[in-house]
C-alpha cells in the first residue's frame, strides 16, 4: 500500500488492502462540517485474503477526521495482532522501512 489514503493501515511484513472513507453527517441545515463518520475496511493478506476488518468511528473527536488518518491506524493495530495470534506467515519479505 505505497500510495493512497490508507497508508497508515500498513502492517510490517504483510501486504494488506483496503478502502478508507469519510462522510459528513447531516445536520439541521444540510451537511454538517463538524460531524463525521470515518472508516477503514481492509483485508489481509492482500493476495490470499483470510481476514477482513472494518473500523468505523462515529463523530471522531480529533483534529483529523479522515478514515485514513484515524480508522486505518486502528485497523493496522488490530489486524497485526490477529495475524500474529493466528500464526499467519508473513507475505512481505522486504526489509521494513
Amino acid at each position: 500500500m505505497p500510495e493512497g489514503t490508507g497508508r497508515k493501515a500498513a502492517i510490517e511484513a504483510y501486504d494488506v488492502g483496503g478502502k478508507t472513507g469519510t462522510a459528513r453527517k447531516i445536520g439541521d441545515n444540510g451537511y454538517d462540517d463538524t460531524r463525521h463518520i470515518a472508516f477503514f475496511a481492509g483485508f489481509a493478506p492482500q493476495y490470499a485474503p483470510r481476514y477482513v476488518g472494518v473500523v468505523l468511528i462515529n463523530e471522531p473527536q480529533t483534529e483529523q477526521v479522515g478514515g485514513g488518518s484515524i480508522a486505518a491506524r486502528i485497523f493496522s493495530r488490530v489486524m497485526s495482532n490477529v495475524l500474529r495470534l493466528l500464526s499467519v506467515p508473513p507475505t512481505d519479505t522486504r526489509e521494513a522501512v
